[in-house]
C-alpha cells in the first residue's frame, strides 16, 4: 500500500508547527487515550487478524445498494492495520506506540503517537531519509519525545472513493489547523495536502464503487453503488 508518502506529510506538518511561534507545551500534548490508559504498540499479527475480519465484513459491499455499519473498534482496527502497514514500509519498528479511532460529534477522529527516540533511518533511501532529517530539524528537542499526529474529518464519498473533506482539521498535539494553515506550514497547496492524506486513507476495496458514508448512532454507515466493471 502506497501510504508512507502521505504519513510522512503529515509528520513534516507537526515540523513545521512546532517551528513556528505556537507553545510548546501544546504541540506536545499526548491525547488522554494514551495517557491515561496502558496502551500498547500495534501488533502486526494482531492487527491483521483485526482487519481481515472487518474486510471480510465490507465485502458485501460487493453487492449493489448495500449497506454496511463499521463501530469505533472496527474503524480502530482498520486504522491500526493502516498505520502499521506504513511503519513495515518505512523499516521503522517501534516508532509507532499508540493509535485510536473514534467517531465523535459527526467526525472520524485518527491518529498515531510517534516516538521520534525509537527512529532511526540509517537502513532507508536516500530520499526518505531526507524528508525525516528535515522533520526533525523543523522540531527542535523533539528527538526523544513522543508526538501526536491526527486528523479530524467529516467522512466523504467523491468518484467512489473515501475521501477527507475540506473542513478536515490536522491535529497536532493538542493544536488543530484547517488544511490551509496546514499546508502553509509545509509549504505545499492545500489541495496537494489533501491528496496526500487521501492516499493514506485505507481503501475499502478496489472494485467496490461507493455511493455515500455517514455517521449515525456512532456507527460509520457505509453504501455501496453499483459494482465496477
Amino acid at each position: 500500500m502506497k501510504k508512507l508518502i502521505g504519513f510522512l506529510g503529515l509528520l513534516c506538518i507537526g515540523g513545521g508547527v512546532a517551528g513556528a511561534a505556537v507553545a510548546w507545551q501544546q504541540v506536545t500534548s499526548l491525547p488522554s487515550w494514551y495517557t491515561d490508559n496502558a496502551v500498547a504498540p500495534p501488533n502486526p499479527d494482531t492487527t491483521e487478524q483485526s482487519a481481515r475480519r472487518v474486510e471480510q465484513k465490507l465485502k458485501s459491499l460487493r453487492n449493489p445498494a448495500t449497506t454496511v455499519k463499521l463501530n469505533n473498534q472496527e474503524i480502530s482496527d482498520m486504522v491500526a492495520a493502516t498505520v502499521t502497514e506504513v511503519n513495515r514500509q518505512a523499516q521503522l519498528p517501534d516508532v509507532i506506540r499508540g493509535v485510536n479511532a473514534e467517531l465523535a460529534e459527526g467526525k472520524v477522529k485518527a491518529g498515531a503517537v510517534i516516538d521520534f527516540a525509537q527512529l532511526d533511518s540509517s537502513q532507508l533511501t536516500n530520499e526518505k531519509q531526507q524528508k525525516i532529517a528535515k522533520t526533525l530539524k523543523r522540531l527542535p528537542g523533539v528527538g526523544d519525545r513522543q508526538l501526536y499526529v491526527g486528523i479530524e474529518s467529516v467522512p466523504t464519498v467523491r468518484n467512489g472513493r473515501f475521501e477527507i473533506d475540506p473542513t478536515t482539521r490536522v491535529q497536532i498535539g493538542n493544536l488543530s489547523l484547517s488544511l490551509d494553515e496546514a499546508a502553509k506550514y509545509v509549504g505545499v497547496a492545500p489541495s496537494k495536502l489533501q491528496a496526500d492524506i487521501n492516499r493514506a486513507i485505507p481503501m475499502v476495496m478496489s472494485d467496490v464503487a461507493l455511493q455515500d458514508v455517514n455517521i449515525q448512532d456512532q456507527n460509520l454507515v457505509i453504501r455501496s453503488g453499483a459494482a465496477r466493471k
